[in-house]
């Protein structure tokens, strides 16, 4: 196993041709080769820093890699190639090395493939490939990541490096949650006010060009950018800065007692959320908005007490909140379906067990069955029900998907389809899923930073897999061998595992204790303390040698630094002393 994600069918033999040999890189003069030629360029430059010039056809005397654009793929015996928009074919022989594919999105996982077979050549001075045969294609269309701006900035530098990792890993959805309590990270010239806190100081925010920009950038990388504006809940930054959509009730409502849900009775309300919608469909040019809509019976809702929600109810006929907020879901469909876009949302505040009347083209994104008081009543609620009805449906259960609470053993065994259940005749409802990462688990933002940068590199990597690949990860050492090669690059040593000695491929999460910076049980437990100690300065050793050369080069310091951390476990461990080291 050499790669991540796995593909679909590889097949191997024993051979190997270097690089150095290759003339450049031709194509047979179609749109999807020709336009995909600086991509390879630019993929095999990042992986080996070798540029491999554009030869003519003609000129090409010796091996090359050529560009080929087919109107349908060959798929493998007794296999069925889905989504062949973004399948390929990479076929390594002694006379050279050829990508086939129907569009640039192949070409661009095709070069993908190419780059993670690179390996050094012992003399440490040239590189190779092995010849081999690949067909590969996706298992699911929609592989998404979702970050959190809204509640721990993140700066624009760090979402163009994400997008340069999930690419690596044939990922092709960024979700990015705007909104919610602690502020808003896009620029607003309707409400500048959004962009500063309450005191009055600045707080960051995207600006709308360099925002465009990146959206661009994204898609040239085949990655589509999603905006998410939730609402109506999560909205203690708006209510705080916008006052006047707040609920009108009995009582004195002050910043320290609102409840964070808008009101759903005023037209100021609506206004509001559409002028921020408007703003946000002029940057993101994807398809699809996502409206959030979750949590409100949870966090607290004034919607009873209000004088408009009530008034507005009455007027309408509603006959309790839950209706009230199934017409929000209504008005806030066709304010997104006016703007040429579909909506998106959260799925847990709908009770599916009583079939509501809701627009039937809405993108679902699950994440639980809710209960009370985080939704309606579970009874009778499943994953598979709202694909029986017709929605389609994101995954995004948190066992397997939220990167800071999720269970590694759940991630790794976990696809769309199987956890939740979907029956074999709704399979078809759930294009894909979302590894989501919020940025609210922890209160110090530095300590959630460092956990980040520690566990995003690999946890990317295996849910792009499980996304990609639907077929059980049979062989783990294999398969933590291939990770830690696609996140360093091909100048570390054949079959080097840094998750061996980390204890497993998914760093320990918030949910198994987030002062742990790496697996100990399964790390050190059953090995003499100075065996343990002496295979961590090893890898310490590896890791340290490869440096700004790995493919992603701060990785290196954070398993650097979680093997030192482990060094000083295993330490106290053996004396005795179970208080573990600094956290962080």
């Amino acid at each position: 196993m050499h790669l991540v994600p796995r593909p679909q069918h590889e097949q191997y033999s024993d051979d190997r041709i270097d690089l150095d040999a290759l003339d450049g890189i031709t194509t047979n003069g179609t749109t999807p080769a020709t336009a995909s030629v600086d991509r390879v360029q630019t993929i095999i430059d990042r992986e080996i820093d070798q540029t491999l010039p554009t030869v003519d056809s003609d000129e090409a005397t010796g091996p090359s890699i050529a560009l080929r654009t087919v109107d349908t793929l060959e798929p493998p015996a007794g296999r069925t190639i889905d989504h062949e928009d973004e399948a390929y074919r990479l076929s390594v022989t002694g006379d050279g090395i050829e990508l086939v594919a129907t569009t640039a999105a192949g070409f661009h996982y095709a070069a993908q493939t190419l780059a993670g077979l690179i390996e050094a050549a012992d003399s440490g001075e040239a590189y190779t490939v092995p010849t081999c045969e690949v067909v590969d294609w996706p298992a699911f269309e929609w592989r998404g990541v979702m970050v959190d701006p809204a509640r721990k900035f993140i700066p624009l530098s760090d979402l163009y490096d994400l997008v340069e990792s999930m690419a690596r890993a044939k990922l092709n959805v960024l979700h990015l949650h705007l909104i919610d309590n602690e502020g808003y990270a896009m620029e607003s010239s309707a409400y500048p006010e959004l962009n500063r806190s309450p005191d009055g100081t600045e707080r960051p925010s995207y600006g709308q060009d360099e925002m465009a920009e990146f959206v661009e950038h994204a898609a040239e990388w085949d990655i589509t950018v999603i905006p998410e504006l939730d609402a109506p809940g999560h909205g203690l930054h708006l209510l705080t800065q916008i006052p006047d959509i707040r609920c009108d009730t009995p009582g004195e409502t002050t910043v320290f007692n609102l409840k964070p849900a808008f009101c759903l009775g005023k037209d100021r309300s609506y206004e509001v959320w559409g002028d921020l919608l408007d703003e946000v469909v002029s940057v993101f040019d994807a398809d699809i908005v996502h409206v959030g809509a979750d949590e409100w019976s949870h966090h607290g809702i004034e919607w009873e007490d209000c004088i408009d929600c009530r008034a507005y109810m009455e007027s309408e006929g509603l006959d309790d909140v839950q209706e009230l907020f199934y017409d929000f879901i209504h008005r806030a469909h066709g304010m997104v379906t006016d703007r040429g876009k579909r909506m998106s949302m959260w799925s847990e505040q709908i009770d599916i067990s009583e079939r509501p009347t809701l627009p039937s083209d809405i993108m679902m994104h699950f994440w639980i069955v809710s209960y009370p008081p985080w939704g309606p009543d579970f009874e009778g609620n499943s994953f598979d029900l709202f694909a029986e009805e017709g929605y389609e449906l994101l995954n995004s259960y948190p066992p397997a998907t939220y990167l800071n609470t999720l269970d590694p053993e759940r991630l790794l065994a976990w696809t769309p389809t199987t956890s939740p259940e979907v029956s074999e005749e709704n399979v078809s409802g759930v294009p894909g899923g979302e590894l989501c990462i919020w940025g609210d688990a922890i209160d110090d933002n530095d300590e959630m930073q460092a956990y980040h940068d520690r566990v995003m590199p690999s946890g990317v990597a295996v849910f792009a897999d499980r996304v990609w690949n639907a077929t059980p990860i049979d062989d783990r050492d294999a398969f933590s061998r291939a990770v830690t090669r696609h996140l360093l690059g091909p100048d570390i040593p054949a079959k080097f595992d840094v998750f061996a000695a980390l204890g497993g491929v998914v760093l320990p999460t918030i949910s198994n204790d987030y002062a742990k910076k790496a697996h100990f049980p399964g790390s050190a437990l059953g090995r003499p303390a100075p065996e343990a100690i002496a295979n961590y300065e090893e890898t310490i050793e590896t890791l340290e040698s490869v440096g700004a050369d790995a493919r992603f080069p701060a990785v290196v310091d954070e398993y650097v630094d979680a093997l030192e951390w482990l060094i000083e476990v295993v330490e106290r461990d053996s004396r005795g002393l179970t208080q573990p080291p600094d956290k962080v």
